[in-house]
């Protein structure tokens, strides 16, 4: 029997060295499209940063919109990616 596993992970939707932003909204990447879970910050470093959640109430603020702003460039917008990766039970 396999499960899925969700991880959500937050970057900003400034692209890293040019001014246009990327498409904002919720992002859903199946990962057998992309490969292992390490190769999703490859996939995704030209952006100003992405890293997985803290907390649950960090995911709930950016799906809100109570997070919004990148502490880093103060420009971008946050949003949330969902990881979903089929777990195998051997």
């Amino acid at each position: 029997m396999d499960q899925k596993v969700s991880q959500h992970w937050i970057f900003c939707c400034a692209l890293r060295g040019r001014k246009e932003i990327a498409k904002s909204g919720h992002y859903e990447i199946n990962l057998k499209k992309i490969g292992e879970t390490n190769r999703v910050e490859e996939f995704y470093n030209n952006h100003c940063f992405l890293q997985k959640t803290r907390t649950q109430q960090q995911y709930y603020d950016v799906m809100k919109g109570l997070q919004t702003n990148c502490e880093y460039c103060l420009n971008g917008r946050i949003w949330i990616i969902t990881l979903r990766k089929r777990k195998m039970d051997y």
